[in-house]
């Protein structure tokens, strides 16, 4: 996959894939499919748009971060199989922008086909919708999908919707809505080696304060290290028996023995396992991760 930026895109024909794919859930992999189709019906290239940065963040709504940063988003788009993305950075001229002119800019591409969803808005205020852009379209001779809503229990399945279930630990049904196991990415640092006291060592992750971080607690979840898939239990929080209240993401990764500090690793959340607990010493802890191990290895 090509990663190109928006504004300075050359002239291949394309089916274009509009929104904003912060974390290509299930309602994302369904419009992205039927760009795909239609790029190879029409004998052109499939292209996604998104954003590099938060526009949260641009509206001043710091609390809001992301699902996947822009580099993450990118890795489940070329996993997918699109050969295009493009780029645009959300600032005051994209948000300043009319719809008029969101749609010039649009139509400058050699575009082939859109596809978008029915919820899609554009231009200053929003003001432009899946319906004026269907007929834009029109007029231009260029055919345009709107794909309709997908749900889960009765709600819409969204981005806030997934972002609030990782925010509450509920990583069981933010998989189902996002079509694969959450992950979260991070450098492996030297850490404390705590773990290795309690016959558990763990890698520990540096926060990505760019995206979301799980609610606290221990959950089991997986790692994929040259091209072998290990079991881990993955403990999202502070070391509260230990009188640490620095927040990390740490794993104990099942029957692995080797040295990952430096090295980016993506990990794989499967389930919520329990909350964090104060021990009355590391024979209890110890005792505890046992178990916690035991339930990892069932996935």
């Amino acid at each position: 996959m090509k990663i190109c930026q928006f504004d300075s895109f050359n002239n291949e024909s394309i089916v274009l894939a509009l929104g904003f794919f912060e974390c290509i859930h299930i309602g994302h992999r369904e419009l992205l499919s039927v760009c795909q189709q239609k790029a190879k019906n029409l004998q052109s290239k499939s292209a996604c748009f998104t954003f590099d940065n938060n526009p949260q963040q641009f509206f001043g709504n710091n609390s809001r971060k992301l699902i996947y940063d822009f580099d993450e988003r990118c890795v489940v788009l070329n996993n997918l199989g699109m050969d295009y993305t493009l780029y645009q950075r959300f600032d005051k001229n994209f948000c300043s922008m009319s719809a008029e002119d969101f749609l010039k800019n649009l139509f400058r591409l050699n575009i082939k086909g859109i596809v978008c969803g029915f919820d899609f808005s554009y231009g200053k205020n929003a003001v432009g919708n899946a319906i004026s852009l269907l007929e834009a379209c029109k007029r231009q001779n260029i055919p345009c999908d709107i794909i309709e809503e997908v749900s889960l229990k009765g709600k819409k399945v969204s981005s806030s919707l997934i972002y609030d279930c990782i925010n509450k630990g509920n990583i069981c049904d933010a998989n189902i809505m996002l079509g694969e196991k959450y992950r979260y990415v991070g450098i492996v640092d030297g850490g404390k080696k705590v773990g290795r006291t309690l016959g558990f060592p763990t890698i520990n992750l540096s926060l990505n304060n760019d995206v979301v971080t799980p609610n606290y607690g221990v959950y089991s979840g997986e790692i994929v290290f040259s091209d072998k898939l290990y079991n881990a239990v993955i403990n999202v929080g502070t070391r509260p028996t230990f009188n640490d209240n620095n927040s990390l993401i740490e794993a104990h990764i099942i029957g692995f023995n080797g040295d990952l500090y430096g090295q980016s690793i993506r990990l794989f959340f499967n389930r919520f396992i329990r909350k964090q607990k104060v021990f009355v010493d590391k024979e209890q802890l110890s005792k505890q991760i046992y178990k916690d191990v035991l339930e990892a290895k069932n996935g």
